[in-house]
């Protein structure tokens, strides 16, 4: 499954780190890719990991999430 995350409050390649991070040590999360540029992460995930996981991720870390149009959580 993929799901793309538009995240908001990263400033700098730090902030990217962080959320790839925390995005990476989620059961079930097989690749992740963050982009600074264009606030976004795409995560290739088990059908066990919902959107609403990655999400609590990355706001539980100090930034804003929400799934965007890119595809999201079961059924992706």
């Amino acid at each position: 499954m993929r799901t793309e995350l538009l995240i908001f409050g990263m400033r700098s390649n730090t902030c990217r780190e962080q959320v790839t991070d925390v995005l990476c040590a989620i059961h079930g999360v097989d690749e992740v890719v963050v982009s600074l540029v264009r606030s976004t992460a795409v995560v290739v995930h088990d059908a066990a990991c919902a959107g609403s996981d990655l999400v609590g991720a990355v706001t539980g870390a100090g930034f804003g999430a929400v799934i965007g149009a890119g595809g999201g959580g079961h059924g992706s």
